[in-house]
């Protein structure tokens, strides 16, 4: 089994509100610029949309989503890759999951191990 993570700088939460405006109860500052939103609204699965313009906690390209949750943030494009070494449930129900580490290299688009060269097993996309 093999898992990659995406990391994010600059997260905010919150709600949407009317027109778009974003509820961002512990932001100090008003939000502005391009960002990466992932929303939900407690039913379906949540909703991810990418270069959204944000300019004074408002946004239009959010306006049809009054009253869903929001992160948003800065999506890096550098991956982390995992390998699963071990999968084990605790006594009181807990899953622990062991892993390791590969370091990788961006190759013409694709990220491939370094560690293992089986380059159709390791492609990350």
């Amino acid at each position: 089994m093999q898992l990659d993570q995406n990391q994010w700088d600059d997260i905010r939460s919150g709600i949407v509100e009317e027109e778009g405006k974003l509820n961002i109860p512990l932001a100090e500052e008003a939000v502005n610029g391009s960002f990466t939103v992932l929303l939900y609204n407690g039913q379906d699965s949540p909703t991810k949309l990418s270069s959204v313009p944000i300019a004074n906690n408002q946004s239009s390209e959010l306006a049809g989503y009054e009253g869903w949750l929001f992160v948003l943030g800065i999506e890096l494009t550098k991956k982390r890759v995992f390998r699963v070494t071990g999968v084990s449930m605790e006594e009181e129900g807990e899953i622990t999951i062991s892993a390791v580490e590969h370091q990788c290299d961006e190759i013409g688009g694709a990220t491939l191990s370094k560690i293992a060269h089986f380059d159709d097993v390791f492609l990350v996309e």
